[in-house]
Parts: C-alpha cells; sequence; structure tokens
C-alpha cells in the first residue's frame, strides 16, 4: 500500500508519484526530485481538480488509485 504524502514530505514515495506526474504531462523535469514542493503540490491539485477528487494538494488511496488508473490507460493495461 502506497502511503499518504503531502507537502514536505520526501522519500521514494515522492520520486514515485514524480514519475506519475511527469508521465501525465504535470510536472516538468526541473521539478523532479524526491521532495514533495510546491510545484508537485499544484500538479497534484490540478489532478485531482481535473478527477472530481477533493483537491486538498494530499494524495491518499483516491489520488493514489485515480493517478494508477490514468497511468494504466495511458499504456492500455
Amino acid at each position: 500500500m502506497l502511503p499518504v504524502i503531502n507537502k514536505t514530505d520526501k522519500g521514494e514515495a515522492v520520486r514515485f508519484l514524480h514519475q506519475l506526474l511527469l508521465s501525465l504531462n504535470l510536472l516538468d523535469n526541473q521539478d523532479f526530485d524526491a521532495e514533495f514542493n510546491s510545484a508537485t503540490e499544484q500538479a497534484v491539485r490540478t489532478f485531482q481538480g481535473n478527477n472530481n477528487l477533493t483537491v486538498d494538494g494530499t494524495v491518499g488511496r483516491q489520488t493514489w488509485s485515480r493517478l494508477i488508473d490514468q497511468i494504466g490507460t495511458l499504456c492500455n493495461w
């Protein structure tokens, strides 16, 4: 299970989130690192708003699920 992450978190879960957001063209390469910064928060909020999720900038179960579903659709899984 993926952890709930939000602004100021760091680590591999954030790196994975960045990979997903990059794949969906919601984050620039220059913002790709392992820190949940303001660019990450804005990308998450945009994604949440575009997907009828609660726009809170926190990546919880529903946001993770929708992100992974969208990547699966993008990759024809």
